[in-house]
């Protein structure tokens, strides 16, 4: 569950605990305000209320980019924690001792395979394939 900052308040909340606004001014290019006036024109509403809309509709969409990446670095922590179990210091030290040497090994269909070990996943690929699931 989220927890909100001072200020990080819902706008709902803003409203019910007063429903009055104040003006906000900020400077631009007359060629930026002409056109924010112009779409505001189009959709008949005032160039304040257009400009208040784009200012909520931009911080949804940051509260909304916040929670995804929150979850992209969730499940970044949740991959590197998997990738440290299986590249643990036995894989490791295995790798160093046969670097380069050529490894015969029986595969699931029981059939001699050969891999010369060039990479960590090929010691992984020969643990895995010393051990026999008995299949009916």
């Amino acid at each position: 569950m989220e927890t909100q900052t001072n200020t990080e308040i819902s706008i709902a909340e803003v409203n019910l605990k007063n429903p009055n606004k104040v003006t906000v001014g900020f400077k631009c290019h007359p060629e930026i305000k002409l056109a924010l006036s112009k779409e505001a024109t189009q959709l008949n509403i005032t160039l304040s209320e257009y400009v208040e809309s784009l200012v909520l509709d931009q911080r949804n969409i940051n509260n909304a980019l916040n929670i995804k990446v929150q979850q992209y670095l969730n499940t970044i922590d949740e991959l590197k924690h998997r990738i440290m179990f299986y590249e643990n210091n036995l894989l490791v030290d295995l790798y160093i001792a046969h670097k380069d040497q050529v490894i015969n090994y029986l595969n699931s269909e029981s059939k001699t395979m050969e891999l010369k070990i060039l990479e960590i996943t090929d010691v992984y690929t020969v643990l895995i394939n010393s051990f026999k699931i008995n299949k009916p």
